[in-house]
């Protein structure tokens, strides 16, 4: 006789059995629906905890990101402000001790000027007024003379297509203070060469002149405009020989031009001219100094610039890679 498989007693009618089998196995699948949709649940909600859970981690992990990275820009900003001031002390340091230096240079320059003769000084800028006169005047013969007695520093003669027009002597000072014995000299130098003129050129002139000044028939001219008296000097020797014209005519226009050089209206113009170029000398001078100054300033501050680059870009890819800061040498030392 067939038992129940609940409770083991005997069951008198045979289909009871199945029909408790069948029972027991719809019941064992819904419990098992059951079991499946409480494991669906639960497994859905471990999964969106988990997916909560990674998002917090990643939101935490960029603020962590963002704060370090913060913290590595003010950083980097600090540095970048001490590398700068500091570059700032060594240029005001530099640019002292260049000051010194040129000081000292400058009085040792002083001393050693003091201690040369006037004939000595003389020599100064010879070199570089016969440069500047065979540039200008490239058809004729300039040289330098030697110290002779009665013989003058540079000797100048006035060849015009070919034809020799004239003689020009030079009497170069460079002194520091006026002396009529200049002049004086000069003439002697006129007399001894046979000159048709003389120009005394001088660094230093009478009180209340400069640039140009005539003592009668000898002038002063300063080195900066020398070219733009000798050419006037010159046309007029050039006038005189030319081979037309009578040579009355010739004379007369000749002495008009030098008593046009002598005048008030060439004086005034020859000294608009060298103050025009000693302005623009002193500019060139302060601009080549104002542009190497600029250009180390703008070099160091590029090098600071670039090494405090270079220590955040480093620091960014330890923190990108997840590198410890702290444990890398190169890190630790910036």
């Amino acid at each position: 006789m067939p038992k129940c498989p609940v409770c083991g007693q005997s069951i008198d009618d045979p289909r009871a059995a199945a029909r408790v089998h069948a029972n027991l196995k719809k019941l064992h699948a819904s419990e098992r629906k059951d079991h499946e949709r409480q494991l669906a649940a639960v497994t859905a909600k471990s999964a969106r905890d988990a997916k909560q859970a990674a998002k917090e981690a990643r939101r935490a992990a960029v603020a962590d990101a963002r704060e370090r990275l913060d913290l590595e820009r003010r950083r980097y900003r600090a540095e970048a402000a001490a590398a700068a001031a500091k570059a700032r002390t060594a240029e005001q340091r530099r640019t002292a001790h260049e000051i010194d230096a040129m000081k000292r240079q400058i009085d040792d320059y002083r001393r050693r000027l003091e201690k040369m003769t006037a004939d000595e000084r003389g020599e100064i800028g010879e070199s570089e007024i016969i440069e500047v006169l065979r540039a200008a005047f490239p058809f004729d013969q300039i040289e330098r003379l030697g110290k002779g007695r009665g013989s003058a520093d540079i000797r100048h003669e006035v060849i015009e297509r070919g034809k020799r027009c004239g003689l020009i002597v030079y009497e170069c000072k460079n002194v520091r203070q006026w002396s009529n014995g200049h002049v004086a000299q000069a003439r002697k130098s006129r007399t001894f060469h046979r000159a048709s003129h003389v120009v005394l050129v001088s660094n230093v002139f009478p009180k209340g002149t400069k640039y140009l000044y005539f003592v009668r028939d000898v002038p002063v001219v300063h080195p900066t405009i020398v070219t733009h008296v000798v050419r006037c000097l010159r046309q007029a020797l050039v006038v005189i020989a030319a081979s037309s014209g009578s040579a009355s005519e010739r004379e007369r226009r000749a002495d008009k031009l030098l008593q046009y050089v002598k005048g008030e209206d060439f004086t005034r113009h020859m000294t608009a001219i060298g103050d025009a170029a000693g302005d623009l000398r002193m500019l060139q001078v302060k601009e080549r100094q104002a542009h190497n100054r600029v250009w180390e300033l703008q070099t160091t501050a590029f090098e600071a610039l670039e090494a405090a680059h270079q220590k955040l870009q480093t620091r960014l890819d330890a923190i990108v890679s997840g590198t410890n800061v702290s444990t890398r040498p190169e890190l630790a030392a910036g």
